[in-house]
């Protein structure tokens, strides 16, 4: 592995007869230093015989080395940051302290972004590109919201949005969310979507558990749903929710493997010994 620090000031020293000391100092334009590259590295480097192989460079890189070489990536390498967020009640994906605002038909959903240099991209469940702002930076605390993803405040705050997250948590959902309307008519959608927020530390599955297990008790609260949760579930990773995903997807794809029988195992054994 070549020391690039190593490397330019040898050029530098070679090249511009620059010393130790005015190397700490210098301002060279890239070009220059690229144009002092390409020269060593045709007329010093490649020419000049190796102490260790015993052999020119250039030779043996033609010899040995240059078919194996793979060609560069078409694209250049994604350094994105890519995670999972639950959108939260009030329609916004928080990241770096600032929040981006979504659909409110994707509320308390779990959601994809990609956060560029200077762009965030939100991705669907199903990896559709449903809003995109500009990065704002880390620290900065504020609220970036595209103009169509406005609703009133009744809407913003009321069950209609999240009515069919909610049901989709399963079988029980329904029944639950009727106790709910009737024990709190004005406040039924924020315990909706605070149950729906439960989903960024518990699988779907242990809330629909705990839904049933307060159906019992008639606790319509979204309280209560996340206390059954700390006392009866396991809280989990968001990013567990991804491998989640590929595993079902792999399933579907891959053959269904089975455990061989241990007698095969042993007459294989005495062929081989046979």
């Amino acid at each position: 592995m070549i020391n690039l620090d190593h490397l330019i000031l040898f050029t530098l020293k070679a090249v511009y007869r620059i010393s130790i000391k005015e190397y700490g100092t210098i301002f060279l334009k890239k070009r220059r230093i690229a144009k002092a590259f390409r020269w060593w590295l045709r007329e010093k480097s490649d020419p000049h015989l190796h102490d260790t192989t015993g052999r020119i460079v250039i030779e043996l890189f033609e010899e040995q080395e240059k078919d194996a070489l793979l060609p560069l990536p078409a694209h250049p390498y994604d350094c994105s940051e890519v995670a999972l967020r639950v959108c939260s009640a009030e329609g916004f994906i928080e990241f770096e302290t600032n929040f981006y605002s979504v659909p409110f038909a994707f509320i308390a959903d779990i959601l994809a972004f990609k956060a560029t240099e200077r762009e965030v991209f939100i991705y669907s469940p199903e990896l559709k590109l449903i809003a995109r702002h500009e990065r704002h930076p880390a620290g900065e605390a504020k609220r970036v919201e595209e103009p169509g993803h406005h609703l009133t405040p009744q809407s913003r705050y009321g069950l209609e949005p999240v009515r069919e997250a909610f049901l989709a948590l399963g079988e029980a959902a329904p029944d639950f969310l009727a106790g709910l309307k009737h024990r709190n008519p004005h406040h039924c959608g924020f315990h909706a979507r605070f149950i729906l927020r439960l989903k960024e530390y518990y699988h779907a599955d242990d809330i629909h558990a705990a839904l049933r297990h307060a159906l019992r008790y008639q606790a319509y609260d979204g309280k209560a749903i996340e206390r059954i949760l700390k006392a009866r579930a396991t809280p989990r990773p968001l990013e567990s929710h991804r491998v989640e995903q590929a595993r079902a997807v792999l399933q579907k794809v891959l053959p269904k493997i089975t455990q061989r029988e241990l007698s095969e195992y042993c007459l294989l054994f005495s062929k081989k010994k046979g």
